[in-house]
């Protein structure tokens, strides 16, 4: 009865599959069916149909993975089988109608709808066993297994992420105009001098951070040098290029300092050229044009909502989530991150550090929460909250002498945050969740120590 079957391509028997219109994807995820006889019976093959279709798809989309030559370990279809499983939730309502009369179509009907929606409100969910036998994971969404299991994959496998920077100098129109020349008369000769400081930035400094010579190892695992990133791009001021996500903050502070440094002579009344930089990081196959756009849009995030000069990053998670923390350069939050990231290895801070302080401060957080938002919370002191969840975190994760390191820092980055709880909650998140994002690139070092 509904969808109707006329002109419908994928309704007609036997299916054309050159029929117009045939792989076009127009049917609802709802249909209405008059049936006699037992319509418990008739649901129960028709939900049996449904399944044994979808796995022939499924069966059939494997094959053609593995005839691709793409096939994973065993691990890998087991995970795909069980995914196939549990993907269709199927609920069905049975009303029974007294005559043929419209009224009583009608009024039958709605009762239906009313208890197929109570139904669906109600269904049961099965809870995901992941491979290492953990059960602490969300049915719905499945974020558990994606940012935990997989972290613990990739985190040993090393070189699996990578991170686009974007950099580019603060009011550079500005400065080339000679906004900031006490002597406006001097422009010439400003020009001249500006343009060499940015020459001598782009063309000797930069290559020399960005392609720096690191400990590596060839195909047959010989150590050798390497570069450390690869340079896309530098003109003047302008800066585009590709390093480790583990690298990124380093690499993009340490173009900040040389670019200042190349242009600490620039005459002006009161203020000296600067620069903000955006960093994306994602999984190293991903789409190289998304990536380097991500980090363009992560460089003005910086400018226009961060504050020049700052940094801002943009987290690309394989599971589609995306999150952003940024800092300007002078508030503390690159050396909590510096110190943190350092203290991440055996025998300091445990990988899950950063993870736990998120755990631990998210329940605090009251604005932009979905469904759960709330606009009117009360305001409360949220510093002496973050300072005792963090320093709790680092003594269970790591030692009381690396929680008294980590004290210092970040109650400098504290209070250059301001009062607001929210600002202070979500900036502290932000710091760790990136952190951990980027540390898993790290190659997995050796066991100095029995675990």
């Amino acid at each position: 009865m509904f969808p109707n079957k006329d002109k419908q391509p994928l309704l007609q028997m036997p299916l054309n599959p050159s029929a117009e219109g045939i792989l076009i994807p127009n049917l609802p995820n709802i249909f209405i069916a008059s049936v006699s006889g037992d319509a418990e019976k008739a649901a129960g093959e028709v939900k049996k149909a449904i399944k044994t279709e979808w796995g022939s798809i499924a069966t059939a989309v494997w094959e053609k993975h593995e005839a691709l030559g793409l096939s994973g370990s065993g691990s890998t279809k087991d995970r795909f089988v069980a995914q196939v499983d549990r993907h269709l939730s199927i609920s069905w309502m049975a009303t029974k109608l007294s005559d043929d009369s419209p009224g009583t179509y009608l009024e039958a009907y709605r009762n239906n709808g009313w208890h197929l929606d109570a139904v669906r409100q109600t269904r049961d969910f099965t809870a995901w066993k992941s491979e290492n036998g953990s059960a602490e994971k969300d049915s719905l969404s499945g974020k558990e297994e994606a940012d935990d299991s997989e972290d613990a994959q990739e985190k040993t496998s090393g070189e699996k992420y990578i991170a686009a920077i974007a950099f580019d100098g603060d009011s550079i129109g500005k400065w080339v105009n000679g906004n900031f020349l006490p002597d406006k008369t001097k422009l010439k000769q400003h020009h001249a001098d500006f343009s060499a400081a940015l020459s001598d930035f782009a063309l000797d400094r930069v290559s020399k951070i960005v392609e720096k010579m690191v400990d590596g190892t060839d195909e047959k695992g010989h150590p050798i040098k390497i570069p450390l990133g690869q340079l896309i791009y530098a003109g003047g001021d302008d800066v585009v290029c590709l390093v480790p996500a583990d690298a990124a903050l380093e690499v993009a502070a340490k173009l900040r300092d040389a670019f200042r440094d190349a242009t600490k002579g620039t005459d002006s009344t009161t203020e000296k050229p600067d620069a903000s930089a955006g960093i994306a990081i994602a999984h190293i196959h991903a789409p190289l044009q998304d990536l380097i756009r991500e980090a363009q849009k992560a460089e003005k995030r910086a400018k226009n909502d961060v504050g020049r000069p700052a940094l801002s990053v943009t987290l690309l998670k394989r599971s589609g989530e995306i999150s952003h923390w940024g800092s300007k350069w002078d508030t503390g939050g690159i050396e909590i991150y510096r110190l943190i990231a350092d203290n991440l290895k055996p025998g300091g801070l445990s990988a899950k550090f950063p993870h736990r302080v998120c755990q631990l401060l998210e329940p605090y957080v009251t604005t932009d929460k979905g469904l759960s938002k709330q606009t009117n919370a009360p305001g409360f002191d949220a510093i002496p909250i973050i300072q005792k969840e963090f320093a709790h975190a680092a003594k269970r994760q790591g030692s009381k002498a690396i929680a008294d390191q980590l004290e210092g820092p970040l109650n400098s980055y504290l209070n250059h945050l301001g009062s607001d709880p929210q600002t202070l909650l979500t900036s502290v998140i932000g710091l760790c969740t990136t952190v951990a994002f980027a540390d898993r690139t790290k190659p997995a070092e050796k066991q100095t120590t029995a675990p």
